[in-house]
This record gives structure tokens, sequence and C-alpha cells, in this order.
């Protein structure tokens, strides 16, 4: 008989939660998905980022919509950058899972999708 071996491997464990209520961003998934690979590849993806470190954007997605996006690491260790392909898949299930957006957490980061009624504030 051989001894039965258990194999471990890195699986990213996510918690997600949808919004229950409030801006609908069903309407407006396609301008998202390009304001979220706007966020990934000209903000998030350009520093390295600390355990603990959040940045929160807003983009308009039309005249009477926007949506704040919110990064944050919570992985430990040494600081680390996260690869725009990263960054976009774990912002498009917010916004292709959650009508009104949401949070998940993976291994190393949090990601927050929260589309609101009105406009971004033009000094953030």
């Amino acid at each position: 008989m051989r001894p039965f071996v258990f194999i471990l491997s890195s699986i990213a464990l996510a918690n997600a939660k949808c919004h229950e209520s409030g801006a609908d961003i069903a309407t407006q998934r396609i301008f998202a998905e390009g304001r979220i690979k706007d966020a990934c590849d000209l903000k998030f993806t350009v520093k390295k980022w600390s355990p603990g470190e959040r940045l929160g954007l807003c983009y308009n997605l039309d005249s009477t919509k926007k949506i704040d996006l919110v990064l944050e690491r919570i992985g430990e260790g040494d600081n680390r950058a996260i690869e725009s392909a990263e960054c976009y898949d774990g912002f498009q299930k917010e916004i292709n899972g959650c009508d009104y957006g949401g949070t998940s957490s993976y291994t190393n980061w949090k990601y927050s999708s929260d589309p609101n009624a009105g406009q971004c504030n033009p000094d953030n």
C-alpha cells in the first residue's frame, strides 16, 4: 500500500460581498471596465505597496453616475507591486459580479467598487 500524500498548492482564497442597494452599474459596465483599466494601468500599478496601504480613485461613468474604486494591500511582508492583469481581474469581478458594487479580498489585495449617483469631486 502506498502512503497517502497531501500536496498543498498556493490557493488564493476569496472573501467577497456585494452591496445590496445603491446605484446600479448594469448600464455602465462597459464604461466602468474602461475606467478600471485606466486605474490599474495608470495609478495602481505604478508603485510598490506597503502592507495596509490603500488608494481610492473616482471616475465619472456618465453625466449622472460615478464609480469609486479602492485598492488596499492586505498581504504581509515586503512592499510589492500589483500587476495590471491582477488588478484588472480583481476589479472586473466586482463590477461583473455585483450590480451595486462590492468588496472582495484575495491573498494580497482587497478590491472595492462603489457606483454612486453624481459626479466625482474635481479636487480629488
